[in-house]
């Protein structure tokens, strides 16, 4: 199993415009796409003190040929593609992060 994080920086005052875009344009897209490729959206965090302003969003496939197979049939989705630029209108700095969990991590 591999999990991917996804943090993207919003502004604030712009976060919860940011949020509703998402759910509203992106979020079952995105949920069908990931998950024909055998993964999974685990969940979707903002963030409410520290680093305000962040949106996480945590994935987990079985492989990392799973999350290639996600990225290129989600790079051929043409309503995809443009929604996702409306998205990085509100988050136009995003970190990605593949990671494996230790032996003995709850999650596996």
């Amino acid at each position: 199993m591999v999990y991917v994080e996804v943090v993207g920086e919003i502004s604030r005052a712009r976060l919860k415009e940011a949020l509703q875009f998402y759910k509203d344009n992106i979020y079952e897209r995105d949920s069908e796409n990931i998950g024909k490729a055998g993964g999974k959206l685990i969940g979707c965090w903002s963030t409410q003190y520290g680093r305000v302003g962040e949106v996480t969003f945590l994935l987990a496939f079985p492989d990392l040929e799973a999350r290639q197979r996600m990225l290129e049939s989600s790079s051929s989705d043409d309503k995809w593609q443009k929604d996702l630029r409306g998205w990085f209108e509100y988050c136009p700095s995003v970190t990605v992060k593949v990671m494996r969990p230790t032996t003995w991590s709850p999650l596996q």
